[in-house]
């Protein structure tokens, strides 16, 4: 039995972890008694987890249906990246000009996404990957973007992304994050924020096209 003060989120962990795996495909039909029984739960934390993963689109629930996988590779995979461009490019604007150029932090994860990728190491260029981008979120200085972006699992999709998209080329994944650093290593407050907002355009296309990550590195500090 799940024993955190938190079980929804474990049990929401745990079905996205499913989702991103293949363990659970769109269309399949998730029921919530099921999954209570398997993790020794009652059906609130479940039910309260159905509510959160349905907010997030990795979920869809009617009455004919009842509760099943979406397509996350689709729509709503998509739709996130919308919301996340308009979040990251309005959190860049804001927090380039408090930065003032002082930006060694956000540098020490972009080495660290490159060490990864030469490494082949998806894990930690996930993780290095989402704090950089955290780091952005929180330099803004504005507390209902930080809500927001986190309400978005953006670890959880970065992964999803990742293993759906099939990377190519790991060195350009690392490397896009380069260009919006150097713009806000220059203050340029304008180029920064439409930087950050192209890097998640970037994403969008690939998944209209079903294309993998392209091979064309670009940035340098």
């Amino acid at each position: 039995m799940l024993v955190t003060a938190s079980l929804s989120d474990q049990i929401r962990s745990a079905i996205i972890r499913r989702i991103v795996e293949g363990t659970y495909v769109p269309g399949e039909r998730l029921v919530e008694l099921k999954l209570a029984a398997e993790f020794g739960v009652s059906q609130a934390p479940v039910r309260e987890a159905f509510r959160q993963l349905v907010a997030m689109n990795f979920l869809c629930a009617s009455n004919r249906r009842g509760t099943y996988v979406s397509d996350v590779l689709g729509a709503g995979l998509v739709d996130l990246f919308v919301v996340r461009g308009g979040l990251e490019e309005t959190a860049t604007r804001l927090a380039t000009p408090l930065r003032a150029g002082e930006v060694d932090d956000l540098w020490a994860y972009v080495q660290s996404m490159r060490e990864a990728a030469a490494a082949k190491d998806i894990a930690h260029l996930e993780h290095a990957s989402v704090a950089f981008h955290r780091t952005i979120i929180e330099a803004s200085g504005n507390r209902l973007i930080l809500r927001l972006w986190s309400s978005l699992l953006i670890e959880a999709h970065t992964d999803l992304t990742l293993r759906l998209l099939r990377p190519t080329d790991l060195v350009f994944v690392a490397e896009s994050h380069a260009p919006i650093a150097a713009a806000m290593a220059a203050v340029d407050t304008e180029e920064a924020a439409r930087l950050a907002r192209l890097h998640q355009d970037e994403f969008i296309r690939m998944i209209g096209r079903g294309e993998p990550v392209p091979k064309t590195p670009h940035g340098e500090p």
